[in-house]
């Protein structure tokens, strides 16, 4: 039989550690975000909010010269070390959004894959493909000089 005192299902769960937590809505965790952003500012220290939802994802209030700066990460163990992603900046990322990354890298993560050096992976073949562009027009417009100059 269920428990009596037990919250509703829909809006709280039950957690590991036999206590329940609430699963916030988009305006509570807008609240929570900015509370973080401000104690951060305030005492000029990292202020994290762990998303009760998903396991390991979490936003991290930094603060910078300009202001705070927010970003999503999700902290995971991979071949028994722990690591950890960063999935964007908020608000350009939403809380939605944060939770299907956090979906998609825990799907790569029960695959063996680790997302974070397929990130830097995926940047560096860009980056080598920019390189690569710009060496074949350079080329490209050597060979134009010269036969130019023929």
């Amino acid at each position: 039989m269920p428990d009596q005192d037990a919250p509703n299902r829909y809006t709280q769960r039950y957690t590991s550690q036999k206590r329940y937590t609430a699963v916030l809505t988009v305006k509570e965790w807008d609240s929570k975000i900015q509370d973080a952003k401000a104690l951060a500012k305030a005492e000029n220290k990292p202020k994290t909010v762990f998303d009760t939802n998903r396991s390991g994802l979490h936003i991290l209030a930094r603060p910078s010269g300009k202001g705070v700066k927010t970003f999503w990460h999700l902290k995971y163990t991979l071949n028994g070390r722990p690591n950890l992603t960063s999935l964007g900046e908020y608000p350009t990322v939403s809380i939605k959004m944060a939770r299907d990354k956090c979906h998609e890298a825990k799907q790569k993560i029960a695959d063996g894959i680790n997302p974070a050096e397929e990130r830097r992976a995926e940047a560096m073949n860009q980056l080598i493909r920019i390189l690569a562009e710009a060496a074949v027009k350079d080329i490209l417009n050597d060979a134009r000089n010269v036969s130019n100059q023929d």
